[in-house]
């Protein structure tokens, strides 16, 4: 454990976002994006067993037995300033190694996400519904959420229930009553957790990550109830999170899509598409998409119109991708690295395509919307 907590504070003064510690291997940190060892005296600090194990000694009873029984498990650690997202499992034949997502306990305001705070206001702003913040691992997703529910927390009176696994911010209650429910700790199995969120009431539900069928259709129930519920998903753009939502529903044969697709239309109010570039000087930036979805717009998601969904996403009410990235370019001086010869971060986000976004949309101070038949 001790171990550990000396990683922790190194995270804390160095900025570091996760910890890894394989058995035998040098103990590493992901600093703006990029996992590096850390050294002690000149040299690497390699991993002992023991190292790890110290750590799965303060797990409850229930999360030991799930260690011995499946070699994996998830949990949340406490420390002074921040919090941590744990994974221990075994790899390497038969070696210890952990893995943990370092959270500060103080929640970002919406002003230092670096996202337009007129759309986050928006989207908290909604009494029902479902909000889906969609990126990959490491993308910000569950800070974006938690400063969403935060805001929430400071600006109306009502209940916040999480469903984690495991709990990662910790929300001080505001005017809100605030319940969040870890599994394997408060709650014995997800399935429960979803079965039971309804009837605590709650004003907003944090369902957590949509990985499957089950955790899917209790997004969209929830929504339909009347609570505003947030959820996140693997997806890099805003409509891709609606197709990979569909196909998780109606993958199983339980529901039609065309079912989903009208269900979906009267339960979803946003999306925010995310990922985190480097920046110049150091630290990362978001680059983002939002989609709220209108009147028109459930229209199109009933009828699964996706060309006239992409085309409403480059409408100023929300924001496309590109448009995104056409701030920051024209930014004095740009945040991003970017040249015409390599592209730069258009070139990582936008593959082989970043030339001809540049040449039809970017180049010019004032963004110009292209032509989508």
């Amino acid at each position: 454990m001790k171990l550990l907590q000396a990683l922790v504070r190194l995270c804390d003064t160095k900025g570091a976002s996760d910890i890894h510690m394989i058995e035998g291997q040098p103990a590493c940190v992901r600093l703006d994006g990029k996992l590096v060892p850390v050294p002690k005296d000149g040299k690497d600090i390699i991993v002992t067993r023991d190292d790890i194990t110290s750590v799965l000694e303060t797990l409850p009873r229930q999360q030991k037995q799930e260690f011995e029984e499946n070699w994996d498990v998830d949990f949340s650690l406490n420390f002074d300033k921040a919090s941590g997202r744990v994974n221990v499992g075994m790899s390497n034949q038969g070696k210890y190694s952990l893995t943990m997502r370092y959270l500060r306990h103080v929640i970002p305001n919406m002003e230092d996400l670096g996202i337009e705070v007129s759309h986050l206001l928006k989207l908290a702003s909604h009494d029902r519904g479902l909000v889906i913040v969609a990126g990959e691992t490491g993308s910000g997703k569950t800070t974006t959420i938690a400063t969403i529910l935060n805001h929430i927390n400071k600006t109306r009176h009502g209940k916040i229930l999480t469903t984690e696994n495991p709990v990662e911010y910790i929300y001080e209650r505001d005017k809100c009553l605030i319940e969040q429910r870890e599994i394997g700790r408060d709650v014995k199995l997800f399935e429960m957790a979803l079965k039971y969120a309804l009837r605590k009431n709650p004003n907003a539900y944090l369902l957590g990550e949509v990985r499957d069928a089950v955790t899917a259709r209790a997004a969209l129930e929830a929504s339909e109830t009347g609570i505003l519920t947030f959820c996140t998903i693997h997806a890099l753009n805003a409509l891709p999170a609606i197709a990979r939502l569909a196909n998780m529903v109606t993958g199983d044969g339980r529901m039609r899509e065309e079912d989903f697709y009208l269900h979906l239309s009267h339960a979803l109010r946003g999306i925010i598409a995310q990922r985190l570039v480097q920046k110049l000087g150091g630290g990362r930036l978001p680059i983002y998409e939002i989609f709220h979805v209108t009147a028109v717009n459930t229209v199109f998601i009933a009828d699964r119109d996706y060309p006239r969904l992409e085309r409403s996403l480059y409408q100023e009410t929300n924001v496309h991708q590109h448009r995104c990235l056409h701030r920051l370019l024209h930014m004095d001086p740009c945040p991003v690295a970017f040249d015409l010869q390599t592209g730069g971060i258009m070139a990582d986000i936008l593959g082989d395509m970043w030339k001809q976004v540049y040449e039809n949309e970017l180049k010019y101070k004032e963004y110009k919307m292209p032509a989508i038949q």
